[in-house]
């Protein structure tokens, strides 16, 4: 069970499996009977499948695993109920004496009706099926809470344990991803059971907890921010994620991938696209960004080198989006005959417009709402190009007060060369027509 899309250890391109080798071996050695381990990185850049990397270099016959992604509570499901399903589901799995089969109707019944929290609603389901004649077995428990290891697990915990008498595990890890997607109700039901955790684990728990997250940054904190105005669990969301070192006891940020890695993903991934479609394309292209294609018009290969040494600088999640779309355009683009037309258009001209959808969709509107100005600009009667000048020109609008106009959409200061570049790379035309 893991996030849809995140790759293991055997298509691993980023090299990513030596650090998460290095990483698994490490938090089994972590000696909290809970611990919180964040997992850091940017969004779309891999965390999903790193995570997925430590879980298989864990020991499968001394780990018990649990994956959930926040994006799949809902109204009828809340994160609560959710947790209590998987909590049950890994149980069972491994101790086939919780028969999650039979009873999985009057668990939803059990959990719909109860506003108890998520520990209430595991108490009564497990205790229907277990009356716990034999007690469980502690193995970790909090240091500060006594000197010595109780022998059993109180008879609420081992209730939550299905009242088997001996987990066989030593680490239970939990792991949940798409934090930063769930709604804010859902990250801080995730928060108050890692806490009940918490307290009820202290005097003795028969496995030792690990949570897994994987959090997106900045997306997380520019999330919780937007409800620090209205919602006081805002700070206390902030402060458990980012301020208090006992909340996230242990956080992991996601490797750097090498340069020439990262450029043999995006060339295999483009490659892939070239090789089955045939199409003709510049050889021996040396990516790099040293030129501004919004100064001059740029050949097929420069053009080339230049989105190539862009795109590896973006996450795989966007590079992967785009050569999806390409997937698409070329089974789809087709001359009025019906045949299609693979070469028509510059290889890489389709490649920088399918980025410029994800990163500047606003663009693809200008050209849309622009574009029959600067075929028809050469044609005498084209009224509609005079015109337009002559307003930039008394507008005193340059080529982004142009887009601005069109698209009612006010550029940031910090974007407007990026946008010129884009412009420049597949429609430079713009520039000689201002």
């Amino acid at each position: 069970h893991f996030a849809s899309g995140s790759v293991g250890i055997d298509n691993d391109k980023l090299d990513f499996k030596n650090s998460a080798k290095n990483t698994a071996e490490g938090l089994i050695h972590l000696q909290n009977y809970v611990n919180v381990v964040g997992v850091y990185g940017g969004l779309g850049f891999g965390k999903s499948s790193y995570t997925r990397m430590i879980i298989e270099n864990l020991n499968k016959e001394k780990v018990l695993y649990t994956y959930i992604s926040l994006t799949e509570t809902n109204e009828a499901k809340d994160f609560s109920k959710l947790f209590a399903e998987r909590w049950l589901e890994t149980l069972s799995e491994r101790y086939p004496k919780i028969d999650i089969t039979s009873y999985l109707p009057f668990m939803d019944s059990i959990l719909r009706e109860s506003g108890n929290g998520v520990l209430s609603d595991l108490l009564k389901i497990v205790s229907a099926f277990n009356s716990g004649l034999i007690k469980t077995k502690s193995k970790f428990f909090d240091n500060f809470y006594a000197k010595e290891r109780p022998f059993y697990v109180s008879n609420r915990v081992a209730k939550l344990f299905g009242n088997i008498t001996e987990i066989d595990e030593d680490v239970w890890v939990i792991m949940v991803d798409e934090i930063e997607r769930a709604q804010f109700d859902e990250i801080y039901r995730l928060v108050e059971i890692i806490e009940r955790f918490k307290n009820e684990g202290r005097s003795g728990l028969p496995t030792k907890l690990l949570f897994l997250f994987c959090i997106s940054e900045p997306e997380l904190s520019d999330y919780l921010d937007m409800y620090k105005p209205n919602d006081p669990r805002a700070h206390l969301l902030r402060t458990f994620f980012y301020e208090d070192p006992k909340s996230i006891t242990h956080k992991i940020f996601l490797p750097p991938t090498e340069t020439s890695i990262k450029q043999r993903f995006v060339l295999d991934l483009l490659n892939k696209v070239i090789d089955r479609e045939n199409l003709n394309v510049p050889k021996e292209v040396s990516p790099h960004a040293i030129g501004d294609p919004s100064r001059s018009f740029m050949s097929h290969k420069d053009a080339a080198e230049y989105t190539i040494a862009l795109l590896r600088e973006e996450s795989p999640r966007v590079v992967s989006r785009i050569t999806n779309a390409l997937d698409f355009f070329y089974g789809a683009f087709k001359s009025r005959a019906g045949e299609l037309q693979k070469n028509a258009i510059r290889f890489n001209d389709i490649v920088t417009l399918e980025y410029i959808k994800i990163k500047y969709p606003y663009l693809i509107d200008f050209f849309v709402k622009t574009i029959n100005i600067l075929v028809n600009q050469d044609e005498m009667n084209n009224v509609d190009a005079y015109f337009l000048k002559k307003e930039l020109e008394e507008k005193k609008l340059d080529l982004i007060g142009w887009i601005e106009l069109v698209t009612n959409k006010k550029i940031p200061a910090l974007e407007k060369d990026a946008v010129l570049k884009m412009v420049g790379l597949v429609m430079y035309y713009y520039f000689d027509f201002l």
